[in-house]
């Protein structure tokens, strides 16, 4: 595991957020990033609710794309935060 090998959560979510475009596609990635990683959930801005419901629609396969890029079970659940816009740039 990542963080078993001595790395904190900072240097994985920058591992995730390298993975995310191709995780979860262009679109996707246009309006939602990884934010924050609290014990084993992904928190994840949005920048409107829709795509709250999209991520929480697609949760599993996401968290299983994930573990199988990082080659490890380090995230369990998506948390989603929706902020403005702007906030996502």
């Amino acid at each position: 595991m990542l963080q078993l090998q001595g790395l904190g959560s900072a240097a994985v979510l920058a591992r995730i957020a390298n993975l995310w475009p191709a995780v979860v596609g262009e679109r996707m990635n246009a309006h939602a990033m990884p934010a924050k990683i609290d014990g084993k959930e992904l928190i994840v801005s949005v920048d409107h609710p829709a795509w709250a419901t999209e991520i929480k629609m697609q949760e599993s396969r996401i968290i299983s794309a994930l573990e199988s890029e990082l080659r490890s079970p380090l995230i369990n659940r998506l948390k989603v935060h929706v902020l403005p816009s702007n906030d996502l740039d």
